[in-house]
C-alpha cells in the first residue's frame, strides 16, 4: 500500500517536470511552444534564411499560395515573396532573366559608334526582326565622299598654303535620323515572355570620321523598363487568382 503511494507520487513529479515542445502553426518550423511544468513560452529557432528561386511564373505563384502570410514584391532585381510578412525571414523568388536583345538595347543607351558596315552587322545580328530592316538597307547604300582643293600664297620670305576639304555622304537622305526598335520580349522567364518593349533609337551620321552613331535615350529606356515591371505585376496577380495577397511594385534592396 505504501509502495503504491510512493510510485504514484513519483509519477506525478515526473509528469510535472516533463518538457513538451509544439510547433507554432504557420511558422514553417522556426517557432515552437515550450511547456515546462506550469510555464509556457515561445522559442524561436535561429537559422539561415531559406531562399527558393523559381524559373516559371506558374510555379512561383503556386509556391506563394502555400505560404502562411505572403507579401510579394516586383522590382528591378526580380520578383520575390516573403513567406510570412510578419516574420520577413524566408522568401521565394522568380528570376527575371533578360533576353540577349534587351542586353544589346541597354548597350545602346551608352552610345555606339562604328562604320556603316559595322552598324549593319549590329542591327542584323542583334535586332533583326524588330523593324530595323529598312535602316539596314539604307545603310548599305550610303557612301562617304571627300573632295579637296588647295591654294598657295607667296610673300617676301613667307609662304602660306591653304586646303579646303569638303565631305559628303551619298544616299544619306534615305537614312532616317531615328527609328523604332520593337523587342518582342524583355525577359526570357517562362510566363513573362509576352512582355515586350518599344523604343526610339537615334541615328547620327558622322561625316568627318565616316562613322554611324546609334543611341537609345537612357531616360526612355528606364521608363519603358518600369512599364514592363507594371505588366509583370499584372501577370503575377492574374496567376494568383482569388488568392488574397499584397503585390507591391518595388522592394528591398
Amino acid at each position: 500500500m505504501l509502495a503504491e503511494l510512493v510510485d504514484k507520487l513519483v509519477g506525478l513529479g515526473r509528469n510535472a517536470a516533463r518538457v513538451e515542445v509544439l510547433e507554432v502553426p504557420g511558422s514553417l518550423g522556426r517557432r515552437h511552444y515550450v511547456r515546462n511544468g506550469e510555464s509556457l513560452s515561445i522559442v524561436t529557432r535561429e537559422s539561415r534564411p531559406q531562399k527558393t528561386e523559381f524559373l516559371d511564373l506558374a510555379d512561383f505563384a503556386a509556391a506563394v499560395k502555400h505560404c502562411p502570410e505572403p507579401e510579394v514584391h516586383v522590382h528591378r532585381g526580380g520578383v520575390y515573396a516573403l513567406t510570412d510578412r510578419g516574420d520577413r525571414f524566408d522568401r521565394v523568388s522568380l528570376e527575371l532573366e533578360e533576353t540577349r536583345r534587351m542586353g544589346a538595347l541597354r548597350s545602346l543607351s551608352t552610345g555606339w559608334s562604328g562604320s556603316p558596315k559595322q552598324a549593319m552587322l549590329v542591327l542584323r545580328k542583334e535586332f533583326y526582326g524588330t523593324g530595323v530592316e529598312p535602316v539596314i538597307q539604307a545603310l548599305s547604300r550610303i557612301d562617304f565622299k571627300r573632295t579637296s582643293s588647295g591654294k598657295s600664297h607667296v610673300e617676301h620670305g613667307r609662304e602660306s598654303l591653304g586646303r579646303s576639304v569638303e565631305a559628303s555622304v551619298q544616299q544619306a537622305d534615305a537614312v532616317p535620323e531615328s527609328f523604332v526598335i520593337r523587342l518582342p520580349s524583355i525577359w526570357d522567364t517562362i510566363g513573362l515572355r509576352s512582355i515586350g518593349i518599344e523604343l526610339e533609337c537615334q541615328l547620327f551620321i558622322d561625316v568627318e570620321d565616316e562613322k554611324i552613331e546609334l543611341r537609345v535615350p537612357v531616360d526612355e529606356l528606364a521608363r519603358a523598363f518600369t512599364n514592363g515591371l507594371v505588366e509583370v505585376r499584372r501577370l503575377v496577380l492574374a496567376d494568383l487568382g482569388d488568392f488574397q495577397c499584397s503585390v507591391y511594385l518595388g522592394g528591398e534592396k
